[in-house]
């Protein structure tokens, strides 16, 4: 229901709007003014009627294709490309005609300004309020125009980006030559490029790659191949990987390999980006952006279910091709062992990351510290299923039955063996080359990349660990005190007045502004209080505040931030780690409040002071949040630091 509203909701509110004037304009008589009033009215309805018709188009499109690629993978790629085509325009259509309602609604209401209003005797605040919509209306176009490009660019495939590199039969000519032997064995097709490299599990992509290292650009099926598992795997179970993997190249796989698995992947991927980007953005930004943005996800939510449907069928299929190139049971020992391998390989690669790794040798290194690691543990991972950088896995259980294969103890013991130095030998004697030991130089290349990478992040950890950290205040204001004191004076004096001098009834009206006085005292009084110390107080350690029983430390704080507009206050709402003893909040009206989902919010006033309780500076929403990053950046860099 949220992303119908989200869709349609503005859409509906300057629908409705543009009735009630169009109602009102036929009130009275029709002057020249409200002629034109009654005309942008009507323009604004027929605009916001368009956004909402070809919203709801675009819905049904989605809809509708995505039930009905359900039949072949070839009608898939056809319905998910006619989408991919349409809905860009269809999402520009809704953001032209929704922002033209709006500018529609805004041009009628200056219009009842300009004729209503006497400009020369009022004091210039109608014309700054007009200036100030047109300022808006103006903005909102120039926000459109960004989004007209964001929507066609959602639908573009982008090149892979692979850590790793690209050899060439040149370089090793036995291990091409083998591969060749797999893919003809197999009935598969043999890559256009093989890229190994450290990261990663085995995959194929028709997608265009980057490699990270040395930015080659490469086009064609890539066979990304990790020496990391093939160093502590079999030949056979090699073979059985590379099989299932070329075999997604292969009849109507090939297609759906080359056309539609890297586009949606990326257009996943590019939703995901600008809806994390659109959150706690301003409102405009929201009637821009959100119903293009909610469109372009009810687009891959659709199509998700018959995604994974047909996704699923591919791994089957592949799994044939992996069990025809080597065996049944090599394919699955090899399933289970790579999950196995997994976090061991993870905790080595990590040592190469933060620099903790003793041996250049990183494959030498990875199998004798795996050596001496107890037997592997694979009767978890059986219900569990293989990521992939596009694809997605049905459990592994499933696929062995798919295979016919029993799972016996000594296929199970097979999977679970330790690593064998033998298999790393044979990996190096596959791809021998005359160039030299390629797998050293890209290991040596790592770890100076690793080493550089590590000692800019020190000087960055050291020159953030070094900015100033000395206790700072943030205050509120105390005008407002006065503010609301005025307000009672005056509604005292007024309402014992009216008390002291009315008749019929009517004193009961002065009692009530007397009430209302005491109210407002009262509000004045508490206003007082709370200015005279800080709201916010940072220092090194954490956040104290007014309504928080204790300090919410910097290091309790997940970075994951995130800025949104509530009751017309900017707020910094943040999550905090699961174990962290965390403070009592003792009120929830301003300061450090509880929110939804386990997060706290930090509400800015507006406006806010720091410094000294007798030298208040005045500082900007913005100002308020740089110095809040600046704090949590130097506390978890002086953490990191400890760690490093």
């Amino acid at each position: 229901m949220k992303r119908i509203i989200r869709i349609f909701g503005f859409s509906l509110l300057i629908l409705l709007y543009g009735f009630w004037q169009c109602f009102r304009s036929f009130s009275g008589v029709m002057s020249g003014g409200k002629m034109v009033r009654f005309i942008l009215s009507e323009l604004g309805m027929a605009a916001s009627g368009m956004a909402i018709v070809i919203g709801i188009s675009a819905l049904l499109l989605c809809y509708l294709c995505a039930k009905l690629a359900r039949r072949s993978q070839n009608t898939l790629i056809f319905l998910f490309t006619l989408c991919r085509r349409l809905l860009p325009f269809m999402m520009v259509a809704m953001i032209i005609f929704g922002g033209l309602a709006f500018i529609a609604i805004v041009l009628s209401e200056l219009i009842w300004l300009a004729t209503t209003v006497n400009l020369h005797r009022s004091s210039g605040k109608a014309i700054i309020f007009a200036l100030c919509i047109i300022g808006s209306t103006l903005w909102l176009l120039f926000k459109s125009v960004g989004a007209l490009r964001k929507c066609f660019a959602l639908f573009k495939a982008s090149a892979s980006e692979i850590d790793g590199h690209n050899i060439t039969e040149q370089q090793a000519p036995l291990l091409w030559q083998w591969i060749r032997q797999l893919a003809k064995q197999g009935q598969v097709v043999t890559p256009d490029n093989i890229v190994i490299g450290f990261f990663d599990c085995f995959y194929v992509t028709a997608n265009d790659v980057r490699l990270r290292n040395s930015g080659e650009q490469l086009k064609g099926n890539t066979l990304y191949f990790p020496l990391t598992f093939a160093a502590m795997m079999s030949r056979e179970e090699i073979a059985a990987v590379i099989g299932h993997e070329l075999g997604h190249f292969t009849g109507d796989d090939t297609q759906y390999s080359l056309r539609f698995a890297p586009l949606y992947a990326g257009i996943q991927n590019s939703l995901d980006q600008i809806s994390r980007t659109a959150r706690g953005v301003s409102w405009i930004d929201r009637v821009v952006l959100y119903p293009a943005l909610e469109t372009g996800l009810w687009f891959l939510r659709s199509f998700h279910e018959t995604v994974r449907y047909w996704s699923r069928i591919r791994e089957f299929a592949a799994d044939t091709a992996g069990a025809r190139t080597a065996s049944p049971e090599a394919l699955v020992s090899a399933l289970l062992r790579i999950s196995a391998l997994d976090d061991v390989i993870n905790d080595c690669l990590e040592d190469v990351l933060t620099g903790k790794a003793k041996d250049n040798d990183i494959l030498a290194g990875l199998v004798a510290s795996a050596s001496n690691l107890p037997a592997l543990d694979v009767r978890p991972f059986m219900e569990e299923a293989l990521t992939h950088p596009t694809d997605s896995h049905p459990p592994t259980s499933q696929r062995i039955a798919a295979l016919n294969v029993t799972v016996s103890e000594r296929l199970l013991n097979s999977a679970a063996r330790k690593p064998d130095a033998r298999d790393h030998q044979a990996l190096m004697a596959l791809i021998a080359s005359d160039e030299g030991n390629i797998v050293a130089s890209m290991a040596q290349n790592l770890i100076q990349r690793v080493k550089q990478h590590r000692e800019a992040l020190r000087a960055r950890l050291e020159t953030e660990a070094a900015q100033p950290s000395e206790t700072k205040m943030f205050w509120i204001r105390t005008k407002d005190t006065w503010f609301f004191l005025a307000i009672a004076i005056i509604l005292f004096a007024a309402g014992g007045f009216i008390t002291l001098t009315a008749r019929g009834g009517f004193e009961y009206i002065g009692w009530g502004m007397v009430a209302f006085s005491v109210m407002f005292s009262l509000l004045a009084r508490k206003h007082y209080v709370d200015s005279r110390k800080p709201l916010y107080l940072f220092s090194e350690q954490g956040i104290q505040c007014q309504s928080v029983d204790g300090i919410f430390k910097w290091t309790w704080m997940e970075d994951a931030f995130e800025f949104e507009e509530m009751l017309g206050s900017l707020c910094i709402v943040f999550r905090c780690h699961s174990h962290v003893p965390l403070p009592k909040v003792l009120s929830r009206k301003s300061g450090i409040r509880p929110g939804k989902n386990n997060t706290y919010i930090i509400t800015i006033p507006d406006p806010m002071f720091t410094g000294e309780s007798d030298k208040r500076l005045k500082i900007k929403e913005q100002e308020f949040i740089d110095h809040f990053r600046q704090y949590y950046d130097s506390a978890c860099a002086r953490e990191a630091l400890q760690e490093f």
